[in-house]
Order: C-alpha cells, then sequence, then structure tokens
C-alpha cells in the first residue's frame, strides 16, 4: 500500500513542478506576442499607407521610381523609418551647365544634395557638359511667403529644422517656394523652386504633433 501511494505522490509532484517549468515559458510567449502586437500598432500609426524609399534609392544622380513631392516613409538603416517629402528640381547655371538640386524634408531635418555639370568649351561653336558631379550642401536659405530662414549644415548635407521654420512650412501658401543652396567648393549658390506638390505636402509632414 505505501509503495503505491508513493508512486501516487511521485507522479504528482513531477505533474506540478513540470507546470511550474513551463509557466514561465507561457509568460514569456505571452509577453513577446504583446510586444509584437505593440510594435504593429506603432508601425501601423508611423506608417499610414505612404509609399517606402530607401534612404540611398533617392540620394543619386539619376533615382528612379521615385515617388516624388508626396508624404512618404523614407527607410534608413540608422534613424529608423521616418515621414517626409522629396523634391528634385533641375536647374540651368548662370554660368554655364545645370545642376540637380534634390531633397528631404522631415520633420526634425532637411537634406539636400546637389549634382552639378559645369560646361566646358569643346570648340569654336560647341559646348560640352562635364558629367553631373555630387556636391555637398553646405549652407541653405529657404523662402516661404515673405519669410526667409538662413540654416547652416552640419557637413553632411544636413539642416536642422527649429520649429519657427515647421511652423512656417506647415502653413506656407499654396504657391512655389524657393531655395537657395551653397555647395561646398562653388562660388555662386543655385537658387531652384520647390514645387507646388512639395509646398502641399509640407502641411502632412509638418502637421502639429497630437497628443
Amino acid at each position: 500500500m505505501f509503495p503505491n501511494r508513493l508512486r501516487t505522490f511521485l507522479v504528482l509532484a513531477s505533474v506540478a513542478f513540470s507546470g511550474l517549468l513551463q509557466a514561465p515559458v507561457s509568460a514569456q510567449n505571452a509577453k513577446e506576442s504583446s510586444l509584437s502586437s505593440g510594435t504593429a500598432i506603432v508601425a501601423q500609426a508611423v506608417n499610414p499607407n505612404y509609399p517606402v524609399v530607401n534612404s540611398g534609392d533617392w540620394r543619386s544622380v539619376n533615382p528612379q521610381n521615385i515617388p516624388w513631392s508626396q508624404p512618404v516613409i523614407v527607410s534608413d538603416p540608422f534613424d529608423g523609418n521616418y515621414l517626409a517629402v522629396l523634391d528634385r528640381n533641375y536647374k540651368d547655371l548662370a554660368y554655364g551647365g545645370r545642376a540637380s538640386v534634390v531633397s528631404s524634408w522631415s520633420r526634425d531635418t532637411i537634406r539636400v544634395f546637389g549634382f552639378i555639370g559645369v560646361q566646358e568649351r569643346c570648340g569654336f561653336f560647341l559646348s560640352c557638359a562635364n558629367n553631373l558631379v555630387a556636391a555637398r550642401a553646405d549652407y541653405l536659405e529657404i523662402k516661404v511667403g515673405n519669410q526667409i530662414f538662413r540654416i547652416q549644415g552640419d557637413g553632411s548635407g544636413s539642416f536642422p529644422v527649429s520649429p519657427q521654420l515647421a511652423v512656417a512650412l506647415a502653413t506656407a501658401p499654396p504657391v512655389d517656394a524657393l531655395i537657395r543652396v551653397t555647395f561646398d567648393g562653388y562660388t555662386h549658390p543655385v537658387t531652384s523652386a520647390i514645387g507646388t506638390g512639395t509646398v502641399r505636402s509640407w502641411k502632412v509632414v509638418y502637421a502639429k504633433p497630437a497628443f
């Protein structure tokens, strides 16, 4: 009789001990599930079905399939995903040649890159244009309505967005704006238009956050 009771006790103890071992695993699974669900909710809040663009795709001399002048989610391996509007404009230079000015407008930072080709004389009547060469933006001026903002860059083509500038961009009139960019190694700044599509998208990017 005693051995049978002992055997029953050992079986019950084994089952109970096994349950104790499995409880933390279940709790961990529940925690991971909760975190995963929370992450998905946050991701949906950050990305309201806007197109996703890799950060390096638009910063090239001839970017392909970029949704210009509309809100996008830029995917960056260091900065993560952020809302922005991308803009591109070609500009004939007064001293000959052509420039392509591309920019990214996000809540905290404006990024500007230039690709400049200067024409050289190939003969008496012909001019040859060099290939567009990447140029770093060092100084940025933005004209929105009657306001002008002047921003010194950080040496990488990035410019901080102040609260005052964010308000000006969010409330910009629906007409072309202007930027004037000073590129490293070039004496003359480049004045470039920002089209109405980008200006309208500023209202989305720089809308006052809801708390």
